[in-house]
């Protein structure tokens, strides 16, 4: 029920949406020549073998998970999302041309498809609390592991959360694993979801 009302929404939105993503463009917040990224479209083709696509939100996501790339860009594609410009200029000083990068898709389920249908991934690692519900529910659909890194919830999130406590446990079941930052973050996230963690 959740889930539809907010599909809804975005659809009812969508031109907002669009107009928001043209005016951070013109502020310099959205990269130019790369705005069709967000709709889920890309000129990159993805490479043969096993791809793992990792989404870090921006600088602090993509510190945590530097390291973890690191090690599996031995034997693995890596697809990096990220949502700032910020996050795509530190991956290019650290990773160089060793990772593909593109700007995440809206959480619009017809830009979420897009992007699905030309990456294919094998893997999708998510970092912390950027949970898009179109996107989250779109890669389970399609049976593609996915695993919650470094969880955390503000207070002021867990207050808004807990009002939406069966639709947070229905995402947090969509992932195979669900690890969480801290034992402090555990206690609250527990309050909200029954997912093994």
């Amino acid at each position: 029920m959740i889930f539809n009302i907010y599909r809804f929404l975005i659809y009812l939105l969508l031109p907002i949406i669009k107009l928001n993503f043209y005016l951070r463009k013109i502020k310099n917040k959205e990269e130019k020549g790369r705005l069709q990224e967000r709709f889920g479209i890309s000129n990159n083709l993805r490479p043969k073998g096993n791809l793992i696509w990792i989404h870090a939100t921006s600088l602090g996501e993509l510190n945590s998970v530097k390291s973890l790339i690191e090690k599996l860009l031995y034997n693995h594609n890596i697809l990096l999302t990220t949502n700032t410009i910020t996050a795509y200029q530190l991956s290019k000083k650290i990773f160089k041309n060793s990772i593909i990068h593109q700007y995440a898709p809206f959480d619009y389920e017809k830009w979420v498809i897009n992007f699905l249908d030309h990456w294919k991934p094998n893997l999708v690692i998510w970092v912390e609390s950027d949970l898009w519900p179109n996107t989250i529910k779109n890669i389970s659909k399609r049976k593609i592991k996915m695993i919650l890194l470094n969880l955390r919830i503000s207070p002021k999130s867990i207050n808004r959360w807990i009002y939406f406590k069966k639709f947070f446990n229905n995402l947090m079941h969509c992932f195979d694993k669900v690890y969480v930052q801290s034992e402090y973050e555990l206690k609250k996230i527990k309050k909200l979801t029954s997912k093994d963690l």
